[in-house]
């Protein structure tokens, strides 16, 4: 379940996947990030590259930098997911553009028989733009490159599974500290 609040856990997993492409139906995960976080700190990462059953393509090459080379010798997400979903456990669950990152979490639970996670979901997209007004008139998107960058949120790689998990684990303490938590 994706809800438009904040949670009001104090502990929460965020996450993020790199795909082939953007359709959960034709395209596949190829990497996973996430970092657990509890009481304010940042407990736990999982991080894994996935190989996929199809190759990938040069557009997404060049967007994330992960090449066929690269996932040649990762394991296959039947081996990664049961592992994923015993990290983020019943964690609330938090991800930039979160739909997107749900519906293959859903679709490969569904292909390999995984019972669907039950979740709490938080979107920091749709919570950045009830926070951070204003940045469609300042002719800025709510990609979370170009939030990182408006609010001096420092990162060194973007694209990346892992990186935007903690890109945006400093989004939502952002938004947190607007909304005055």
């Amino acid at each position: 379940m994706i809800v438009n609040g904040i949670t009001q856990g104090e502990e929460f997993v965020v996450f993020d996947f790199e795909t082939t492409g953007l359709s959960k139906d034709s395209n596949e995960i190829i990497e996973i990030g996430a970092v657990k976080v509890v009481n304010g700190k940042r407990i736990d990462i999982f991080s894994t590259l996935v190989k996929p059953r199809v190759r990938i393509s040069n557009q997404i090459i060049g967007l994330t930098g992960i090449t066929n080379e690269m996932v040649e010798n990762s394991p296959s997400i039947e081996e990664v997911l049961p592992k994923f979903l015993k990290f983020i456990g019943n964690y609330d669950l938090i991800a930039h553009n979160a739909p997107f990152d749900v519906r293959f979490l859903k679709a490969n639970c569904d292909r390999l028989d995984y019972a669907e996670p039950m979740n709490t979901v938080y979107d920091t997209l749709k919570l950045s733009k009830v926070y951070f007004k204003g940045m469609k008139e300042r002719g800025l998107s709510y990609k979370l490159m170009v939030l990182a960058d408006y609010l001096k949120i420092e990162y060194t790689v973007c694209h990346r599974a892992v990186d935007d998990a903690l890109i945006t684990v400093s989004l939502y303490e952002r938004i947190l500290a607007e909304m005055g938590k």
